[in-house]
């Protein structure tokens, strides 16, 4: 399995600057026969922490990664683990990306489609 992203619960009143550095910008691993945790040396330059984002599974074995909250706002871009679970991939997207979302779902249709509905913007 994979782990990306998420956030620390933050004492009720911390400032947003408390908040933002509560984000996790961390991959890692979980071995599911031994139930072990570890973090693989990453290439490409790994996204500022998220959390609230959904991460599918591709067919290729690949992880697309869309949306969540960085900061104090929504962000609408996609992220990709590479197959080998070690590479970033920041891919070129066309045509008009959904809005900006957190708190959604994402489910892969078929080779080359993933939708995402719901959430909150």
């Amino acid at each position: 399995g994979v782990l990306y992203g998420g956030q620390f619960r933050a004492p009720p009143g911390s400032s947003q600057e408390e908040l933002d550095a509560r984000l996790l910008p961390d991959l890692v691993y979980l071995d599911l026969h031994d139930l072990s945790l570890s973090t693989p040396p990453m290439r490409g330059t790994a996204p500022v922490g998220r959390h609230s984002h959904s991460a599918t599974l591709t067919d290729k074995g690949r992880v697309l990664v869309f949306g969540g909250v960085v900061g104090p706002a929504s962000v609408s871009d996609v992220l990709v683990i590479g197959a080998g679970g070690n590479e970033w991939i920041r891919p070129v997207v066309h045509g008009k990306p959904p809005p900006a979302r957190h708190s959604h779902a994402a489910l892969r249709l078929d080779d080359r489609s993933v939708a995402v509905a719901g959430g909150t913007d």
